[in-house]
């Protein structure tokens, strides 16, 4: 009779601990719990019709959007510029390309600084920016990390990656930065932007 009771509260025990499992998953997939922890992304982002949005993929599909972009060096062999941005859409968790239910989605506001060096014929020799994240909203309200993307001509055309660190749940949504107003960008004269 014992062995029996050791058995039934064995399978009781598994099945609790499978369901703590499933809804402890489904949580932070949801963007639930309020512990910070860090994602680590990488990828590549790809220019659109409009040269101020950027079709995002990797571990984080979507748009990513210049929203201010002022020059503050604009020679014919350097250009070194800072501004705003946003991405709107997801970490792709499973990484099947797209936002399912289960991704952390919202849109993440960033600041950025760029810098990039030309060769005498005004072609890209090499283009690199940093991105800290200032706020965001949805499963991203808290976040805060550091996106690098590099520039780097390939052929005739310029490929642009990214990597760095994500840290959701940084900040209490009370204390992140306010989401900045979309808003035409400012463009003086560069022809590429990271």
């Amino acid at each position: 009779m014992k062995t029996n009771a050791y058995r039934v509260a064995s399978v009781i025990g598994l099945a609790l601990a499978m369901i703590v499992s499933v809804l402890t998953s489904n949580a932070l997939a949801s963007g639930g719990g309020d512990e910070p922890r860090t994602v680590h992304v990488s990828g590549t982002q790809t220019v659109t019709d409009d040269p101020m949005v950027y079709d995002t993929e990797g571990d984080l599909v979507g748009t990513w959007t210049i929203l201010t972009a002022v020059d503050s060096t604009n020679t014919p062999t350097l250009l070194i510029q800072t501004g705003k941005e946003k991405f709107e859409g997801c970490i792709d968790r499973r990484g099947d390309g797209h936002c399912g239910r289960r991704d952390l989605s919202g849109t993440m506001y960033f600041d950025y600084i760029y810098w990039a060096s030309f060769d005498a014929d005004k072609n890209l020799i090499k283009g690199q920016c940093v991105h800290p994240a200032t706020g965001g909203t949805e499963d991203f309200a808290g976040v805060r990390g550091v996106i690098n993307m590099y520039d780097t001509p390939v052929g005739e055309v310029i490929e642009t990656t990214y990597e760095g660190d994500i840290e959701l749940n940084a900040v209490d949504e009370g204390d992140a930065a306010p989401p900045v107003a979309d808003g035409v960008a400012v463009m003086a004269g560069s022809s590429q932007v990271c």
